[in-house]
């Protein structure tokens, strides 16, 4: 909005940081000239920014407004990290994993879908809001691939490294 007492020309500075990350990361300078609004391009997704705007004329500074606005959430950029396939029984195979690094989530993570199979062809999806799960059922002594989508509000982001175990041999033998 244009100030009602200019003092003269007014120019701006226009300041702005991510609060979830830290430094100023930019600012823009406003000449006397142009409009009285800014559009800040290419910020990360589902960040808290704080922008700062300072009104200065020939004759001195004015003061500082500030705002937080934080943008919206996209789907997931990053997948999740350290997949680790561990043997659990005979029918059962555990994994574990990381979230997705925290820029690249674009918004919370509410849950994974994990997939598996024992071919690519016939796959079985599954649905879980922790960092491991536990297939059971399983056919003894088979190998099984595994991947893993982090999803957050918006929708399924990308899939995890491929994963791959076998389940154990029922049984000892002499």
């Amino acid at each position: 909005m244009k100030p009602n007492i200019t003092n003269g020309n007014v120019s701006y500075y226009v300041f702005f940081k991510s609060e979830d990350i830290g430094n100023f990361s930019n600012y823009q300078y406003l000449p006397s000239t142009q409009s009285h609004s800014l559009c800040i391009l290419n910020l990360e997704e589902f960040i808290c920014y704080k922008f700062y705007v300072q009104p200065f004329t020939s004759a001195g500074n004015g003061t500082i407004s500030n705002v937080s606005v934080k943008t919206y959430p996209s789907v997931p950029d990053g997948a999740p990290l350290n997949l680790k396939v561990i043997s659990n029984s005979s029918t059962s195979i555990y994994l574990t994993w990381d979230p997705p690094e925290f820029l690249l989530r674009n918004g919370d993570i509410v849950s994974y879908i994990i997939t598996y199979s024992r071919t690519l062809n016939n796959t079985v999806d599954v649905k879980t809001s922790s960092t491991f799960y536990v297939a059971t059922n399983l056919r003894k002594y088979t190998d099984y691939i595994f991947l893993v989508y982090p999803c957050n509000q918006v929708g399924k982001g990308l899939k995890s490294a491929l994963g791959g175990n076998s389940t154990q041999e029922d049984g000892m033998y002499p």
